[in-house]
């Protein structure tokens, strides 16, 4: 008997040549006995509009496209408490969540044994009232890693960070801002927030492996002080690249929940995708909300 797959692609992802690339893994599924339901995205038509009629019958879901059509899948699937497994073909920019899953196009285009794919439960945030798959962002430093050009990160790796964080420097904004977590009270004036999932954000590698789990129950969190002066400023962009979190500069801790009250209204990325500002935010784990079908790496 077929076993049904939901192939939801986002057809503007890897230089609008996603069908190209897809063929061959419809191919290799096909070969593993699935029956393919395929939809495309489309810009202001929600994913559930296209795949609702598919969602329940599915056994397994692949997302094919970039970070942002990864998380209205997965906030589609905790909405209506879908607990198929998924898998992604990262092909947007910066496919941050791949990175730390070990998930590449190429591996899933080879997949030929059902058995070469593992699963992988993942802890999702909430902000508010939405869902992030590795990351929700504010301040200063969502500009340096997202505006970094791919070219100068592959040549000359973190210190590519510098020359743009430079270029930012003296138009830093810093948000003023109250902050309880885990019991914990926190204020002051901050540069960049990040509560994530992931290894990667933005391309840059925030976090040694072994520092943190995906579905431990907990998010990473990082704030950084405003510093007081430019030397302050490039000590804290080499305890960056040393991932070295320490106090004054930085606040770091694993949290289950955290809320932030700012001064002003402050603009935020979740999963890179920008998002409306606001002044209130409440942040929480669901631990091990989602399934992740991996290939395992071969060598």
């Amino acid at each position: 008997m077929k076993k049904n797959l939901l192939l939801i692609i986002n057809p503007n992802s890897g230089k609008g040549n996603v069908e190209k690339k897809i063929n061959k893994l419809i191919h290799n599924f096909e070969k593993l006995n699935y029956k393919i339901n395929t939809i495309y995205t489309e810009k202001d038509v929600s994913i559930l509009e296209k795949a609702h009629k598919y969602l329940e019958e599915a056994d397994l879901i692949v997302c094919c496209g970039g970070d942002g059509t990864l998380n209205e899948t997965i906030s589609i699937m905790i909405e209506l408490n879908i607990k198929t497994k998924l898998t992604f073909v990262p092909l947007g920019t910066m496919n941050d969540f791949s990175k730390t899953l070990n998930i590449s196009k190429r591996q899933l285009f080879s997949i030929k044994k059902e058995k070469e794919l593992k699963t992988v439960k993942v802890d999702i945030g909430i902000f508010n009232k939405r869902y992030f798959n590795y990351i929700a962002a504010f301040g200063a430093f969502t500009e340096v890693a997202y505006e970094t050009p791919q070219k100068l990160k592959n040549i000359f790796g973190k210190l590519a960070y510098f020359g743009v964080a430079i270029k930012y420097l003296f138009k830093m904004k810093s948000y003023e801002a109250e902050i309880e977590y885990d019991g914990k009270k926190e204020s002051g004036k901050f540069l960049y927030g990040g509560i994530s999932n992931s290894e990667s954000i933005g391309g840059f590698r925030w976090y040694k492996k072994v520092d943190f789990k995906l579905d431990d129950g907990k998010l990473e969190m990082v704030l950084i002080r405003k510093p007081k002066n430019v030397i302050q400023f490039f000590k804290i962009l080499i305890l960056m690249l040393r991932k070295k979190y320490i106090k004054p500069y930085f606040i770091y801790s694993q949290v289950k929940n955290i809320k932030i009250h700012f001064k002003t209204e402050v603009k935020w990325t979740l999963d890179g995708e920008g998002i409306e500002k606001t002044k209130e935010v409440e942040i929480n784990n669901i631990n091990k909300a989602i399934e992740y079908a991996v290939p395992y790496n071969r060598k």
